[in-house]
């Protein structure tokens, strides 16, 4: 697949955004709702890197395992080691900086080959939408839903 970059502006601060790439506790399925609890596994985690499973159900069951890093400040990449759907060596890239209004500039680099005809047509659609398709599924749920939870923690209903 040819690489596909993108960005994504959220109101969170960058720190958040980075805590939410990298929090690899139970809850990541919560922060990431496109993750299936069951297909969700740590194998290890270390103070700048990771060793997990995860994957979703749709469009297909697809999972892969992979190797995190964000031992950068400022930026966690993703390394494909196994998967049913990407080939290994494959990625996923995000650089985090602050924006003008208080919030972050999220800049996603995606450069993922599919090892199965499936993978290789969403791969091709995620070029084609030059990233739209992860936009719209997969970051812009995740920070939405974590902003509306920190709305509502600092103005709870009587």
């Amino acid at each position: 697949m040819p690489r596909v970059t993108f960005d994504v502006h959220t109101a969170l601060k960058p720190e958040q955004v980075l805590s939410m790439l990298t929090d690899f506790s139970s809850l990541r399925p919560k922060l990431w709702p496109t993750l299936a609890r069951e297909l969700y596994e740590v194998y290890e985690a270390h103070p700048t890197s990771a060793d997990v499973k995860e994957g979703g159900p749709l469009p297909t069951r697809m999972w892969e395992r992979v190797r995190y890093d964000w031992s950068v400040p400022g930026r966690v990449r993703w390394t494909v080691l196994d998967s049913n759907y990407f080939a290994p060596g494959s990625f996923t890239e995000v650089t985090v900086r602050p924006s003008e209004d208080d919030g972050s500039v999220v800049h996603v680099e995606s450069n993922r080959r599919g090892v199965r005809l499936g993978a290789k047509i969403l791969t091709g659609l995620i070029a084609l939408t030059r990233g739209a398709i992860l936009r719209r599924t997969v970051f812009r749920p995740a920070f939405d839903r974590q902003l509306k939870k920190q709305l509502a923690s600092r103005h709870p209903h009587p």
